[in-house]
């Protein structure tokens, strides 16, 4: 996926950005960033069933291709670019039949 508008990229420490496993903590809440795109790495742990996940602009209608292929009860990881739409806010789809938990940390942003 193609970055629009940035021009620099500054890596940041990963830090976990959410966690679903977590009910409270530090993964709940995270400063906002002024970026146009996140370099992320995600990944699932446990899916019940097969299936894959997608990332995508909370603006878009979703990609086509998926982020992870999730295989049964183990975990699987990637890297990738979001874009942000203005408002910064991101959807995580789950197109298996079934729960996952799902991990999301950034390394960094383009400005």
């Amino acid at each position: 996926m193609p970055v629009t508008g940035g021009t620099s990229f500054y890596t940041l420490a990963p830090c976990r950005l959410l966690d679903t496993r977590k009910m409270s903590g530090p993964d709940a809440a995270f400063p906002a960033l002024a970026a146009k795109a996140l370099s992320v790495n995600a990944t699932a742990v446990a899916a019940v069933v097969a299936g894959n996940l997608v990332i995508y602009p909370a603006n878009d209608s979703g990609p086509l291709e998926s982020l992870l292929n999730l295989p049964v009860a183990a975990a699987r990881g990637n890297n990738a670019i979001v874009n942000l739409p203005p408002d910064g806010t991101i959807k995580v789809l789950n197109r298996a039949n079934g729960t996952v938990d799902f991990i999301l940390d950034v390394n960094g942003y383009f400005h």
